[in-house]
């Protein structure tokens, strides 16, 4: 029995950007199969305008920006920027209303937005839209799209803005890439990711694929070193599981069957109770617009490689790869527009147990896929992710869980500790008081600014 997402008990109840209210970019149908978004850089808009292909002036206004005006005021709406920053590196491509959900910052969620205008003067964003010749509803904007721009813009111009923990928030530490930006797969990851953060329990924290690598999840895998091959996302449960996603919206055996082998390789080969990771493919099948009509064909296509890749690499005594690989179909969770299915609220999935069967499971009960045994300190990451600025904000915890950075932060000013300042320094970079009432002029114990905290 499915029930519309407005009838589901929801964590971000009050936001304009929730899943109920948000394009549904499945059911919807803004994509006509084979059918890719139209996407707009500042310097293809300034070619456009002077080929007269485009008139620039009748854009948005805020994507006319020039490039000096937005270098000039590229602090403004600092907290809204970086988050737009983080939201890009780790899911790549996403409509301005998931961005919204995920930071919590419903400005961005309309493309008139300054930080979505600055960012695509700088060439450090592109936007886009998902259906564009026909565009001309009352809701059309949002279908628009964000994306990170190719080039090195952001290490040249916003890069040297960020403090230490600011460039963690965005990146975790690693190079800025703008890799994988793909449009429907993406699009509908961000979805499945922020429907499961709204309203699934037991959901702990939930991870892009910068934050999804292979040798993250498993330590190692069977890849060579430095391999960056990774999941799409990864649902960490309250006790520890981690639960890769796969989203399948292209299934032949050049990748979808490549990817279920070395999962299964993988897995055969690092111990479940030592990592607490299993996969799920979760198949898009391509449906008719008009009638709702679904081809379940992508769906019989992933369990049949599934399959085969299971009877390759099985696994050995309690480590079966059969209890750690799992198919399950779009369409299953969310038969409508709008609508959950009865195997959303818990993650149904199908095992290849053995032979020609299947065996349905419930990701997120323990009772049918227990947490790892021996799997040391299983919940840090929990803690290490509420910093990160691209995590549904709903699942971020309080700062004081959260590593800090104090000791980097001083050693890159030259401090051994916080000299004393005088109380009622209001300049965000320098440290502030710690007790904001006292009087004038007094000195008081120095603590950092959210700045330089992560």
């Amino acid at each position: 029995m499915s029930r519309h997402l407005n009838q589901l008990a929801s964590n971000i109840a009050a936001s304009p950007y929730r899943s109920a209210r948000r394009l549904d970019p499945y059911w919807d149908g803004v994509w006509a199969p084979g059918a890719n978004g139209h996407w707009l850089t500042a310097s293809r808009m300034k070619r456009w305008d002077d080929a007269r292909l485009i008139q620039a002036r009748r854009l948005s206004r805020n994507l006319t920006v020039g490039v000096d005006t937005a270098a000039g005021r590229i602090r403004q709406m600092w907290e809204p920027k970086l988050s737009l920053l983080a939201s890009l590196f780790a899911w790549k491509t996403a409509t301005v209303e998931q961005v919204a959900a995920l930071t919590g910052i419903g400005d961005i969620g309309v493309m008139r937005s300054r930080p979505v205008g600055d960012l695509f003067a700088l060439e450090i964003a592109d936007v886009g839209d998902l259906v564009l010749q026909y565009r001309q509803g009352a809701y059309s904007s949002r279908a628009r799209m964000v994306r990170p721009a190719l080039g090195s813009a952001f290490d040249r111009l916003f890069a040297p803005e960020l403090t230490y923990p600011e460039l963690v928030s965005i990146t975790g530490g690693m190079p800025w890439s703008a890799s994988g930006r793909y449009e429907r797969h993406n699009v509908l990851t961000v979805e499945l990711m922020l429907r499961a953060a709204e309203f699934l329990p037991g959901v702990a924290t939930i991870l892009g694929e910068p934050f999804s690598t292979v040798t993250d999840l498993l330590h190692g895998g069977t890849d060579q070193a430095g391999s960056s091959r990774a999941g799409d996302a990864v649902l960490v449960r309250e006790d520890g599981l981690r639960i890769v996603f796969e989203t399948a919206a292209t299934v032949n055996a050049r990748s979808a069957g490549l990817k279920a082998r070395r999962w299964a390789e993988d897995l055969a080969a690092r111990p479940f109770d030592d990592n607490g990771v299993v996969v799920v493919f979760l198949a898009v099948d391509r449906h008719d617009p008009f009638d709702m009509a679904v081809d379940r064909s992508n769906t019989r296509q992933m369990a049949k490689f599934v399959r085969q890749a299971v009877d390759q690499f099985p696994g050995r005594g309690a480590n079966r790869t059969a209890d750690r690989m799992f198919v399950a179909s779009w369409q299953d969770w969310f038969p409508g527009p709008h609508q959950a299915g009865d195997g959303f609220d818990l993650l149904l999935a199908d095992a290849a147990v053995g032979g020609d069967s299947w065996e349905s499971r419930a990701l997120l009960d323990p009772a049918s896929v227990p947490a790892p045994a021996r799997m040391s300190a299983p919940l840090d990451v929990v803690a290490a992710a509420s910093g990160l600025r691209s995590v549904p904000h709903q699942l971020r915890r309080s700062t004081h869980e959260r590593p800090q950075f104090d000791s980097l932060t001083l050693a890159r000013t030259g401090w051994e500790s916080l000299p004393p300042h005088r109380a009622g320094d209001k300049w965000r970079d320098r440290p502030q008081r710690a007790d904001p009432f006292a009087p004038s002029g007094a000195r008081s114990v120095a603590v950092l600014p959210d700045r330089y905290t992560f």
